[in-house]
């Protein structure tokens, strides 16, 4: 035993120095781009990725990571001082300068400088109302209050109570307007459609209609369940007549009529899929008595408890865990404490790209969209050793639009994942009735729609990196000359 921990020991220490290492350097780019000095970090990296046979697998991930962020923020921090100072004057008549100044320190207008100039999110006047109670009240931006926030939950713990599981029977429609016309005829479009995953929550997956025969499903274990298909273009063989009036007057009532049929023409491939599935709540009443010890040697604890490239474990978040966690010996209720501290702290913002590690940011700046808010959930978790993923895929509610949306599952042994979503939760937080204000830390209503497990993998893998925010949730397009953004229609209804 003595002699195979000397041959495991040195081996261990020089993957936990090569993981520090590659997380200074990270830092080191990331406080450069976050100075304003963009072009100096991309060129750097090129050169450090042009010279592949110096850099491992992890650090020419984490280089490219970062080559990502910052040309992805390039793209959404567009606004200039003056665009913002106007935009904001018709909403609050007597803004000043020191505001923007002030704003601008605490980040309530979120910004880079970027080699010199200042540019601000393309969205940061929304988000300014979301985060900045003074600013909101100033423009007369009313509070939002999620009235009806318990309605789903209290339904979901009533069917338990009397003995049953609340089932729905949901129907999904994806349809997707691909212009092709600057294609080559007889390119190769491959298309990675979402799915239905099935789960203990859903079931009896059903395709109602699909415009696509020859398509792979996703198979069982497949953690991001999606259709792939790949359809020739043939352009002297594509009307789009019949789709037009189907569009126009849709068969199934619960699908919306296309606002504007006559934008689709013949050099649009269209295709729909309508599925079919029953989907069950959850609840379930577990304190920290019902968890057992994890097995540190399983699987499972070992790869959702390290870090990666989205999950630094860095100093600022280690502090935080501890304030958090505080002197809580119990898994259960340390995971419930980080949930807590989200639900209370975090403000829910439009999705935007950020400099450095993500998680740090939605702390340090109490601010994220909702995949953003699991993912420090996450993070802080997997600091505290409790494994945690990502889970995502739509809201579907019978009396409200659906959306996009992404949670996150934590491990306890014996009772296997549970759903936590502290972006819902968040609404229920400060709920007099205990059992709807924690709902969300373990439990579910049959109205997520659940496509991935994990992080998101497409599969089989796209040549090509997802450039315009497809994925899992929205589907992704490729060609042999690059990735294509998906443009798409979704429809559902609740029975």
């Amino acid at each position: 035993m003595k002699a195979a921990m000397r041959k495991i020991l040195p081996f261990s220490v020089i993957a936990i120095a090569l993981l520090v290492s590659c997380h200074n350097e990270a830092e080191k780019l990331n406080r450069l781009a976050r100075n304003g000095e963009f072009s100096k970090v991309i060129q750097t990296i090129d050169l450090k990725l042009q010279n592949k046979t110096n850099l491992s697998a992890r650090e020419t991930k984490i280089l490219q990571k970062i080559l990502n962020d910052i040309q992805a923020v390039k793209r959404e921090y567009t606004l200039s001082y003056d665009t913002v100072y106007k935009e904001l004057k018709a909403k609050i008549p007597d803004l000043s300068e020191v505001d923007m100044n002030k704003w601008e320190n605490d980040y309530s207008l979120e910004h880079y400088v970027i080699d010199g100039d200042k540019k601000y999110y393309s969205n940061c006047i929304f988000d300014l109302f979301l985060v900045n109670k003074e600013a909101a009240q100033r423009a007369k931006i009313p509070e939002k209050k999620d009235a009806d926030a318990s309605k789903y939950p209290l339904e979901t713990i009533a069917s338990y109570e009397n003995e049953s599981i609340l089932s729905k029977k949901i129907s999904v429609g994806f349809s997707f307007f691909q212009d092709v016309g600057k294609l080559p005829d007889r390119s190769v479009l491959k298309a990675w459609i979402p799915y239905v995953r099935e789960n203990k929550f859903q079931s009896n997956i059903r395709i109602g209609r699909s415009s696509i025969t020859d398509i792979t499903l996703p198979k069982s274990d497949d953690l991001t369940s999606m259709i792939y298909f790949e359809k020739v273009i043939d352009k002297r063989n594509n009307s789009n007549t019949e789709w037009r009036d189907y569009f126009t007057k849709p068969s199934q009532g619960w699908i919306k009529p296309m606002k504007n049929p006559s934008s689709i023409s013949d050099s649009t491939f269209i295709c729909q899929f309508i599925y079919e599935y029953e989907s069950k709540g959850y609840y379930k009443k577990v304190g920290p008595g019902d968890i057992q010890p994890y097995k540190t040697s399983d699987q499972v604890y070992q790869r959702y408890t390290e870090e990666t490239e989205s999950n630094i474990f860095t100093p600022y978040l280690k502090r935080l865990s501890r304030e958090i966690v505080a002197n809580e010996t119990s898994d259960y209720l340390k995971a419930k404490r980080i949930y807590e501290w989200i639900c209370k702290n975090v403000v829910w913002t439009d999705p935007k790209p950020v400099l450095g590690d993500p998680a740090e940011y939605t702390a340090k700046y109490r601010r994220g969209d909702c995949g953003a808010k699991s993912n420090l959930f996450i993070s802080l978790c997997r600091i505290n050793k409790i494994p945690a993923r990502p889970q995502g895929g739509w809201r579907v509610q019978p009396d409200r639009d659906h959306v996009q949306h992404s949670w996150a599952q934590v491990y306890f042994e014996h009772h296997g994942w549970m759903p936590v979503d502290v972006t819902a939760g968040a609404h229920l937080i400060n709920h007099e009735d205990e059992r709807v204000r924690y709902f969300y830390f373990g439990n579910c209503t049959p109205y997520h729609l659940i496509i991935y497990d994990d992080d998101e993998v497409l599969l089989p893998p796209k040549a090509y990196k997802l450039i315009y925010g497809g994925g899992a949730q929205l589907g992704a397009f490729e060609w042999r000359g690059g990735d294509i953004e998906p443009n798409i229609k979704i429809d559902s209804h609740v029975e």
